[in-house]
């Protein structure tokens, strides 16, 4: 989970860089994202199996799945307000400060 976030903000510090005119490195970056994302959460997935007790099991799921889907309605709006506010280079290094913000319960927890 650390390494596929690693990759996640390491990537969006790459597209933040690069700039949206650099349209195919930024595709090959975002998809390097989503494959880490997408493993992060198959990851967060089973973490929450072994750590949930049965009946729990789906509370944990509602809340992964509506964490969602308010994290990307939420998150693209404002990413939108940012990069139209502030720039796209703000804007996606935003988001990279947020996945190192939102990391942080996970590595405490891991570590304590």
């Amino acid at each position: 989970v650390l390494i596929g976030g690693l990759v996640s903000i390491t990537g969006l510090l790459a597209v933040a860089q690069l700039g949206p005119a650099a349209f195919w490195p930024v595709v090959a970056c975002l998809t390097v994202v989503a494959f880490a994302a997408s493993t992060v959460d198959i990851a967060c997935d089973g973490f929450a199996v072994q750590n949930l007790a049965g009946k729990n099991l789906g509370w944990g799921n509602a809340a992964q799945v509506g964490g969602a889907y308010l994290g990307s309605a939420i998150g693209g709006g404002l990413f939108l307000f940012l990069v139209d506010v502030q720039g796209w280079r703000p804007a996606v290094s935003a988001l990279a400060s947020l996945l190192v913000l939102l990391g942080l319960p996970f590595l405490l927890g891991v570590a304590g």
